[in-house]
């Protein structure tokens, strides 16, 4: 076994990310949550952004609260950070779900969305939506909630599909993931037909945004996207082998189909949490990975977290554009991802060497 552990770790070598890349990355993120707060219609400088959360800070410890608020605290903390967090979560989830689907598929140009869990929250919102029931539960409303119920439902139903035939199993998981997509997108349009006056609301979440973003949100996203993440991270050893063929991992002492179906749950799930948070929002899960894997290294040890900092940047990078590029009306971030991630993928496919998995 350590024999084959060696060979492992020849094979894929990291490209060493030192101290000072990894410290780097944290300030540009926190540099760029920063600049997304002081955008907006009230414009505010970072300085006195940082003045005022340091004041917060400060209350919050001492347990000493203002009776009177400001209007520009008002803004940042009931505004614009819970925002700008659930961007950061959402986008760390979406990136380290897209890191996995293409170990999985072995290919570039996989991402969280070719599963069906996409479709399936988008009917399970739908019909959330639809229901006009307000309940809500762990603080979340019952659109989030059905939303991942749909999520799940559809990573179920996709599983149990795919058992079925004999052949290639991530063939079979990816044509049941576009089979179960197609159909639950076809129920989805027939609901929006008759929904008569929450068609509005329908397509809105399905446009994916942040707009609705609140304190409990980021309560449920915090741990949700840290356990992803740090799960994730724990199977980057199976998921740099997986990345030869099966045979070879297997003899690298991985147990591929379980794992593979372990990996799968993982991605689905999380995914799903994420796309009940804010909508269907695409793309992410595409890019940030391809980003990390051309910019760091192709070893999940470094992709892994890598491609979170970098999702979490793009996704608020994208927010903040989307609600300040128009001054009358505000773009779904959904929208903005799109507009940047359908040139991204034409080029995945321009530039794609053969048969090669990650483009040689």
């Amino acid at each position: 076994m350590k024999t084959a552990k060696r060979s492992n770790d020849e094979i894929h070598a990291p490209k060493p990310l030192r101290r000072e890349a990894k410290i780097g990355l944290l300030i540009i993120l926190l540099l760029t949550i920063l600049i997304s707060l002081s955008m907006g219609s009230v414009n505010l400088s970072v300085e006195k952004i940082i003045g005022i959360v340091t004041r917060k800070t400060g209350q919050i410890i001492s347990g000493h609260h203002a009776e009177q608020r400001s209007v520009e605290e008002i803004i940042i903390f009931h505004i614009r950070l819970p925002r700008v967090l659930v961007g950061v979560l959402v986008g760390a989830s979406l990136a380290v779900s897209g890191v996995i689907f293409q170990a999985i598929f072995k290919n570039p140009m996989a991402s969280p969305f070719v599963t069906g869990v996409s479709s399936g929250a988008a009917l399970g919102a739908t019909i959330g939506i639809v229901a006009g029931v307000s309940r809500t539960a762990l603080g979340l409303g019952v659109v989030s909630i059905s939303a991942l119920l749909g999520a799940l439902g559809a990573m179920l139903l996709v599983s149990i599909i795919s058992r079925a035939g004999t052949g290639s199993q991530t063939l079979r998981l990816l044509l049941s993931g576009l089979a179960v997509s197609y159909l639950l997108s076809a129920i989805t349009s027939l609901i929006m037909i008759v929904s008569g006056q929450e068609l509005h609301a329908v397509v809105s979440w399905l446009m994916g945004g942040l707009t609705n973003s609140n304190w409990i949100q980021v309560e449920v996203g915090i741990p949700t996207a840290l356990l992803g993440i740090i799960s994730a991270y724990i199977f980057s050893r199976e998921m740099n082998v997986m990345l030869l063929s099966d045979e070879e991992a297997r003899n690298l002492g991985v147990e591929v189909e379980k794992t593979r179906k372990r990996l799968m749950i993982l991605a689905s799930a999380t995914t799903a949490l994420a796309v009940s948070l804010t909508g269907t929002i695409g793309f992410v899960g595409l890019m940030t990975p391809h980003l990390a894997r051309t910019i760091f290294s192709s070893d999940h040890r470094t992709l892994i977290p890598t491609s979170a900092i970098l999702g979490s940047i793009m996704l608020v990078i994208s927010d903040a554009i989307a609600r300040t590029v128009l001054t009358s009306s505000e773009i779904p971030v959904g929208i903005m991802t799109s507009l940047l991630g359908g040139p991204f993928f034409i080029y995945l496919l321009a530039t794609r060497k053969g048969n090669e998995p990650f483009g040689g």
